[in-house]
């Protein structure tokens, strides 16, 4: 369980460095779409809505919605980083 844990601690900070310094992160849409994903993906709550959004874009394939995850996640990370280096080197 010690893996499981740290596993979700270190995203946890990836989580917390995104949320800092992703530009516009608090009104984003595909920062509000990543996280319906990834509550759908966890098997948390997601309203009906959305989980019509989810049927239609990737058929409820749980697969692709955790591909489509990592993609976004990625780009998340990476505009990070990219601000991270703008505001502290620049």
């Amino acid at each position: 369980m010690k893996i499981i844990e740290n596993n979700n601690k270190a995203f946890s900070n990836i989580w917390e460095f995104v949320e800092e310094y992703l530009p516009n992160y608090s009104s984003r849409d595909d920062v509000f779409q990543e996280d319906i994903l990834f509550r759908y993906l966890d098997e948390d709550y997601v309203c009906d809505d959305d989980l019509q959004w989810i049927h239609n874009e990737f058929g409820g394939d749980k697969k692709l919605v955790k591909e489509e995850l990592v993609k976004i996640d990625a780009a998340f990370l990476k505009e990070s980083i990219k601000a991270y280096y703008d505001r502290n080197f620049s």
